[in-house]
């Protein structure tokens, strides 16, 4: 099972994967191994923005983490990543498409009658504990657009978070901050 991870703590880990079509090779690997440290390095990457993409497509944040849980649940039952394919575009490309048809396959099972014999939903917009995370798309932005820019948002601060290490690591941590505080 994949572990929900904290968002603000995934969102902030400083190490980027290189090569990442490489551990999506790896999360259909014979060994096991093998195969779960891929699977949770995906997992740990992917969950955050996932995770967003289902709250700006108007899930609870209950439900987000679980369509997201199910998703890669998923994705490993029927070992999915193995249909990922580099010749045909970006890793993330592939997976908000597939998140995508997950949901929208999701929302047709739901609308089935199934919960409350057909009385009227009632739907509570709660979003205690959210702050930070931009749910709100503007006007003519799209989940899919979102999602892009938030992903750019966490390579930028990975990659200024190995930076900062990097420079402290060498006695250069005030290049660093004076590089920052720039305006």
């Amino acid at each position: 099972m994949v572990m929900i991870p904290d968002t603000d703590v995934a969102a902030s880990r400083a190490e980027f994967a290189t090569t990442l079509w490489t551990e999506v090779h790896h999360a259909s690997a014979a060994d096991p191994e093998r195969r779960r440290a891929a699977l949770e390095s995906l997992a740990q990457s992917y969950w955050p923005p996932l995770y967003v993409f289902a709250r700006r497509r108007r899930l609870g944040p209950e439900d987000a983490q679980d369509a997201v849980q199910a998703f890669f649940a998923r994705l490993i039952e029927t070992d999915g990543f193995a249909t990922a394919d580099p010749a045909r575009g970006r890793f993330r490309t592939w997976l908000r498409a597939a998140f995508g048809h997950f949901l929208s396959d999701a929302w047709d099972r739901g609308r089935a009658l199934k919960r409350g014999g057909g009385r009227p939903v009632l739907t509570l917009d709660v979003r205690d504990g959210e702050a930070g995370l931009a749910l709100d798309p503007p006007d003519r932005t799209t989940p899919e657009r979102m999602f892009d820019r938030d992903w750019a948002r966490l390579v930028i601060r990975r990659a200024l978070d190995a930076l900062r290490r990097e420079l402290l690591q060498s006695g250069r941590g005030e290049h660093f901050d004076l590089m920052t505080s720039i305006s």
